[in-house]
């Protein structure tokens, strides 16, 4: 894919052969432009709709214990604790997805400005979430997994959890170390890889990679 260097390089080429160079050039700059910003914004909705997918799952799978174990204390208990657990991570992704969906940069009028105001917002906006999702992770994933082996070892593991003790910490142990892995990766590929490519975006437009529509 062509930088800004590159279509800067070619548009003071051709600025002083064609009087349309500079049209040109901008129409390059915005595809550029676009399709940088559009391509790190669909690495963060798949994992947006990934999330949530997942999160329906949880909740689905809760109300079902509570209902098919109506009258079980300890079972509702761990099932509403486990809903009640997601309730403010799910109220926050669907925020930010509805702030992070808009379109803004199919309508710009790519003045240097604009551009730079819209990349900033995609920033903060992810910069934002994957503050608090890390944040959220430390407490609520131990509490997860907790809360998935005290399920497993009731429904399925006769004499539960008092008879299982080593048994039990090791499922943790396992059950927790998955999800760190899973999540250590999912980090890098969904929101630590787009901040910097949104973070070089920015850097681009201040080092006078936009100067095109300047001269």
């Amino acid at each position: 894919m062509e930088t800004f260097e590159d279509l800067r390089k070619c548009w003071q080429e051709n600025t002083s052969r064609n009087d349309s160079a500079d049209t040109l050039s901008k129409e390059s700059v915005e595809k550029v432009i676009r399709s940088r910003i559009r391509r790190e914004k669909n690495t963060v909705m798949q994992y947006f709709w990934a999330s949530f997918a997942y999160q329906v799952l949880i909740y689905a799978f809760a109300s079902h214990l509570i209902i098919k174990f109506w009258g079980d204390g300890e079972l509702m208990l761990l099932a509403f604790c486990g809903t009640m657990l997601y309730i403010p991570f799910t109220i926050l992704l669907m925020k930010k997805f509805k702030a992070m969906s808009i379109r803004a940069t199919d309508n710009l009028d790519f003045s240097g400005q604009d551009i730079r105001s819209s990349v900033k917002n995609q920033y903060v906006l992810l910069a934002d979430f994957f503050r608090f999702k890390k944040m959220f992770e430390w407490l609520a994933i131990p509490l997860s997994c907790l809360i998935m082996v005290l399920i497993v070892f009731k429904l399925y593991v006769p004499g539960e959890i008092e008879e299982h003790v080593t048994g039990a910490i090791i499922s943790f142990l396992a059950l927790l170390s998955c999800f760190a892995a899973a999540i250590y990766f999912q980090n890098r590929k969904r929101f630590i890889a787009p901040l910097r490519q949104l973070k070089l975006i920015l850097e681009d437009i201040a080092q006078d990679s936009y100067d095109l529509f300047q001269e």
